[in-house]
This record gives structure tokens, sequence and C-alpha cells, in this order.
């Protein structure tokens, strides 16, 4: 005899709820942000070398894809002309950057550099109308300051190559930035799972709710298993299309986070962190 006691579970339910969970997941491997690194560790802030930074306000200006990018030196900013502008930029590797000195008395002093970048800056004091030219090659977070005006925040930092991470690394020794990459791995992982059940769900509940469990008369025999052949009305649950329809579901969010990835690990993504 056929088995029509319990619950009756229509399609458009399983599918939803699987489809609900996998674009949760995704959701929440997709929307991971890029590890920020609001203030450099301190840098710019009065808990590192000299005073706060006035003129930083958590924003890394995107020069990245220019072969030559500006930063001025005294400009206005820190109680005068006391300032880097930008303060913090971030440019791509083999990014030429041009010193341009708008006041007298500054200097641009190397504090920290990656691993194997040799990068000198210039200690010695120049005035107005003073340029230094410096290619940046080695990728990760160069920091610098200008010596006379130190205690006042006069602070800069260059990133060279994807927005750093917020403790530091990529290259140990005295880097202090580095390569992260968007995604975590294990949220990779998470969301390989979850849409993974959501793929098995609805073939094992339709394996459970096929199946027809063996009765016995009182001779001890058992009775034959009777299947009713019956159309499925509109409504109701389809396992092997419920399966595909939900595998075509996960087809379309992995190509998302695949290239969600590309663009913004590969492709050198958002760049305001803070």
């Amino acid at each position: 005899m056929s088995r029509t006691d319990g619950p009756v579970v229509s399609r458009r339910g399983v599918l939803r709820a699987a489809a609900g969970s996998a674009a949760a997941a995704a959701g929440v491997a997709a929307t991971q942000p890029v590890a920020a690194q609001t203030d450099f560790d301190g840098w710019f802030t009065s808990d590192g070398r000299g005073g706060a930074t006035g003129n930083y306000d958590g924003t890394v200006t995107d020069r990245t894809g220019e072969d030559e990018v500006t930063v001025t030196v005294g400009a206005d900013g820190n109680g005068g002309t006391f300032a880097f502008d930008p303060p913090a930029v971030r440019v791509s590797p083999g990014t030429t950057v041009v010193f341009e000195w708008a006041s007298n008395t500054h200097n641009v002093v190397v504090e920290e550099q990656p691993d194997g970048a040799s990068w000198q800056g210039h200690e010695t004091i120049e005035n107005e109308g003073f340029t230094l030219q410096s290619t940046f090659e080695t990728r990760g977070v160069y920091k610098y300051y200008c010596n006379p005006h130190l205690s006042v925040g006069m602070k800069g930092a260059i990133v060279v190559g994807p927005a750093p991470g917020g403790g530091g690394g990529g290259g140990g020794g005295t880097s202090t930035g580095g390569t992260t990459s968007p995604f975590n791995p294990l949220l990779g992982y998470a969301f390989t799972a979850v849409v993974a059940g959501a793929m098995l769900f609805p073939i094992l509940l339709g394996v459970y709710r096929g199946g027809q469990p063996a009765s016995s008369d009182a001779g001890g025999q058992e009775a034959p298993l009777e299947r009713p052949v019956r159309e499925l009305d509109h409504d109701e649950y389809d396992p092997v299309g419920t399966a595909a329809l939900v595998a075509v579901y996960f087809l379309i969010l992995v190509g998302m986070w695949v290239f969600m990835y590309f663009v913004e690990f590969l492709g050198n993504g958002p760049t305001i962190i803070g």
C-alpha cells in the first residue's frame, strides 16, 4: 500500500530552502571585506612615533595602474604646511612616486619597508621646488616621515600592490604590509559544505519519502510492497528535478564567487580601508 501519512513536501518549498541556504553562504563568503588596516598599526596615530596625522582620515588613495604618482611634501595640514598629500597612497609595483616640495625645511625619512626593498628616502632637508623620484617594485607597506615635523604628525605611507593585512606580515622582517586574499579559505570550505548539503537534502528526502517499510502478516510472511504510480501535481515534490535545479544554482553561485575572487584579488579591488 502507498504511504500517505506525514507532512506533504512541496517542490517550491524545498527549492526555497536549498537556494536560500546556498545564497546565504555565498553572501557571507563574497562580502567578507579585504583585511583592513585603518591606521597602519598605529602609524598615523599618537600611539606611533610622533604626533597624530591630522590629514589622514583612514582612506588610502587609489592610484594603481598609473606609471607616475605625485606626493606633495609640505602641503597644508597638521597645523601648518606640515603634511604629505596624500598621506597614504596605493600604487602598482613599478610605479614611480614623485615627491614635490611645496614648502621649506622638509625631508623624507624611511621608517619601515618590506624585506627586499631598498628605498633610501631623502634625509637631507630641502626647500620648496625640490623633487625626489623613487620607483617602488617590492610589494608591501612603506612608512616614512619628515624628521623636523614628526612631532606634529607629518607622516606618510605607500602601499604597493594589494591592500595590507590587519596585523602586518607579508614578507616578515620590517614589512608591515603584504598581500592578502579577499576571501578566507575557511569561508570557502563552509560555502562548499553548505551548498553540497543543500544539493543532497532533496535527494535524501526523496529517498526517505519514497521508501516503504516492510510489514508482516499473521503468518510471518512479508507483505508485497505496493508503490502506486500517479502523476505529480504542479506543486508536488520531484527529487530529481529539484536536485537538477539546485545544481544549476550551485554552478551560478560558484561562477559568481570565482568572478569576485578575480575582480577583488587579482584585479586589485577596493582601496577604501578603514
